[in-house]
């Protein structure tokens, strides 16, 4: 069985949660970040990625659970796996989701439009940051989700581990390199993109098992992102975008924000109240 599965979302922390929670003696997480299950057969899953897990909580951080939810019907799928795993969705502002998103995108060369062209409904930066209704569907078959926010990474990782570490039901560890946040957008590429273009053009696959080759691609990413956290933050964007000039935005994002807090009891910390 799997204990917990943080499901994203993608471009929220992610990858900080995962460097501070393997740390952890009491859980594994497999090395490499991001590994759905796809069309993999259970318990071939489980027997790649968690041979060694013995009896710790396992666990796994993969943001495509909650990206590609309306598409591959993740929430249907591990819940038919595993149904008594325990949920963490790990939410950001939405805006800054959607910009470092898009930073991102651009820095690997797949994105050459402005973010403000690009954060329209149907567009991936917009459709990934309308948390809500991704999250109404693992809650209605979990009945719980464990939902936390960029913010308090940010602002108390500590607080937030302990929080998460009962909700898994292991004992809080303190990781090294606590406060330290990773993977950071940066809108210029480095020598490592540089590389890991290289590597596209080798025949890396006869070479390495899939394993390998996600947790080589993983540590480049790691060692080209790597640095501390910015303290920019998107403020007064009317109710939750303040002044962006389109009406439609702050309506999606109010009536998405309104959903979280219907589903968690709890206001998201972007909205003004």
């Amino acid at each position: 069985m799997m204990d917990f599965i943080v499901i994203g979302a993608g471009r929220s922390g992610t990858t900080t949660l995962f460097n501070h929670l393997k740390q952890n003696p009491a859980i594994f997480i497999p090395p490499q970040k991001e590994i759905p299950i796809g069309v993999w057969p259970v318990d071939k899953y489980m027997e790649t990625y968690f041979s060694k897990a013995g009896e710790r909580a396992k666990g796994t951080i993969t943001p495509q659970y909650m990206a590609h939810d309306s598409d591959y019907k993740y929430a249907e799928l591990l819940h038919g796996y595993w149904p008594g795993a325990k949920i963490i969705a790990l939410l950001r502002h939405p805006y800054e989701r959607a910009r470092s998103h898009h930073q991102q995108r651009t820095r690997r060369g797949h994105e050459h439009e402005s973010l403000e062209a690009c954060f329209v409904p149907g567009r991936r930066y917009w459709d990934r940051s309308l948390y809500g209704e991704r999250l109404k569907t693992y809650f209605d078959l979990y009945g719980n989700v464990l939902v936390v926010y960029t913010d308090e990474l940010k602002n108390d990782p500590a607080a937030l581990l302990k929080k998460i570490s009962e909700y898994i039901g292991v004992e809080y560890y303190e990781p090294k390199g606590l406060g330290e946040y990773y993977n950071v957008g940066r809108a210029k590429p480095s020598v490592f993109q540089l590389i890991q273009k290289a590597l596209k053009k080798l025949p890396i696959k006869r070479l390495a098992p899939k394993w390998l080759r996600q947790r080589i691609w993983f540590w480049l990413e790691m060692a080209r992102s790597r640095g501390k956290a910015t303290t920019e933050e998107s403020r007064g964007l009317g109710v939750i975008f303040g002044k962006h000039p389109a009406r439609h935005i702050r309506l999606a994002f109010t009536k998405d924000a309104a959903l979280i807090w219907k589903l968690t009891g709890e206001h998201a910390p972007w909205i003004r109240r």
